[in-house]
C-alpha cells in the first residue's frame, strides 16, 4: 500500500523508501524486454513521472498466485491513471494498463520481490490507443 501512495503523490523519496525494503538484494526488473536493476528502474519510474502534471489513481490487482517451498509466483494487473503537462492548455488524460509476472523469494524468513516482468501493457491518451515510441519517431 504504501508503494501505490507514493506513486500516487509522484513522490520518488517515498516510493524509493517503501519499494526497496521489499526486493531482493538481486532484484530484477524487466520493460520492453530490456532487463534492468532495481536502480535503473528507479531511474526510470522518475524519468516516467517527469511529464505528469498528476496522477489520478493507482491500483493493483492479484490475478495469480502461486507458492513452491520458498518461492512464489504471481501474476499483477496493473493500472494507473494520470494528467500529462502540456504546452497547451488543455489537459491529456494517460492510461496505463499492464500485467507483470512477478517472482518472490523468502530471504531470511521475510518474503521479497526478486523479478517484476511486464508482459502485457497498453497506453490510451485520452481513451485512445498510444504508442509513445511511435511519435517520437515521427510515426516511423
Amino acid at each position: 500500500m504504501k508503494v501505490e501512495y507514493a506513486f500516487l503523490k509522484m513522490d520518488m523519496a517515498a516510493l524509493e523508501k517503501a519499494f526497496r525494503p521489499i526486493v531482493t538484494a538481486d532484484f530484477k526488473y524487466v520493460q520492453d524486454g530490456k532487463p534492468m536493476g532495481y536502480d535503473k528502474m528507479v531511474s526510470t519510474v522518475t524519468k516516467e513521472f517527469v511529464s505528469f502534471a498528476k496522477m489520478k489513481s493507482s491500483s493493483s490487482k492479484t490475478v495469480k498466485l502461486t507458492r513452491h517451498g520458498d518461492i512464489g509466483e504471481a501474476v499483477i494487473e496493473r493500472k494507473q491513471v494520470g494528467i500529462l503537462k502540456g504546452a497547451e492548455k488543455s489537459p491529456h488524460v494517460m492510461t496505463f494498463h499492464g500485467f507483470t509476472n512477478d517472482s518472490f523469494r523468502k530471504v531470511d524468513g521475510k518474503w521479497k520481490l526478486a523479478s517484476m516482468t511486464w508482459t502485457k501493457s497498453d497506453l490510451t491518451l485520452d481513451g485512445k490507443p498510444f504508442n509513445p515510441m511511435k511519435s517520437a519517431s515521427g510515426g516511423r
